[in-house]
C-alpha cells in the first residue's frame, strides 16, 4: 500500500481489514456500497472519519472520484490529511467493546 495512490475497495464486498489498513496509512480509499452490509463496511468506515465524498453514488461516480484522487496530488493530501485527522473516531471508540462486555455478561 505505501506505493498506492488510491485504494479501490471491491464492488459488492468491502475490504474490511484491508480497508482499515489502508486508512490506517492515510490512504483514499474509494468505495460504492452495496446491497448488503458486506458491501457497505468500507462507506461506514469513511462516513465516520468524515470523507463522504470517496463513498460514490453509482459506478460512473466511482470511476471519477479514483480518477480525481489518482491524477490530483493536492486534492489527495488533502483528503490524506483529513483522514488521518479523523481516523480516531474509527479506531478509539468504545461502544463495541460496550456491547461485548454486555453480550457477555449476558451469557453468564
Amino acid at each position: 500500500m505505501s506505493v498506492c495512490d488510491v485504494i479501490l475497495d471491491p464492488l459488492h464486498w468491502s475490504g474490511g481489514r484491508t480497508s482499515l489498513d489502508a486508512l490506517t496509512a492515510g490512504l483514499p480509499l474509494v468505495t460504492l456500497p452495496g446491497r448488503l452490509m458486506r458491501g457497505r463496511q468500507s462507506a461506514a468506515m469513511l462516513r465516520t472519519i468524515g470523507v463522504d465524498e470517496l463513498v460514490a453514488r453509482d459506478e460512473e461516480d466511482y470511476v471519477a472520484i479514483a480518477l480525481r484522487i489518482a491524477q490530483d496530488h493536492a486534492y489527495r493530501e488533502a483528503i490524506s490529511t483529513r483522514i488521518r485527522e479523523g481516523l480516531l473516531r474509527l479506531v478509539d471508540r468504545g461502544e463495541p467493546i460496550d456491547a461485548l462486555a454486555r453480550a457477555l455478561e449476558a451469557i453468564t
